[in-house]
């Protein structure tokens, strides 16, 4: 039982060590137009989603929410427009109500 316990511990410290943070305005901030994209995954894992734009571009999503159950209170999307692999834009977009359901 009590190697049982040791390797349960064990298992839950790293699993919530192998988690990227998550984008938040701080963080949102300090990146830098023209960064490489790379910086943002090193930093903050792959994107909730990418998206090829028509012009050729791509828009790179990332996305915080404050949930209560299964319904999302707020939710904040970081959207970077990539280009040949550098980021030319930024910006974000509030979401908030309790019309936003998770899992969709």
């Amino acid at each position: 039982m009590r190697s049982f316990r040791r390797f349960f511990l064990l298992g839950i410290v790293l699993i919530g060590c192998s988690h990227a943070p998550i984008m938040q305005d701080a963080g949102f901030q300090g990146i830098v137009i023209g960064a490489p994209i790379q910086e943002l995954t090193v930093v903050y894992g792959e994107p909730y989603e990418v998206c090829d734009l028509s012009n050729g571009m791509q828009e790179w999503r990332y996305v915080q929410r404050i949930d209560c159950g299964t319904t999302a209170v707020e939710q904040t999307d970081f959207i970077f427009i990539v280009c040949q692999g550098r980021i030319v834009s930024k910006h974000r977009q509030q979401h908030s109500g309790c019309t936003l359901q998770i899992g969709q």
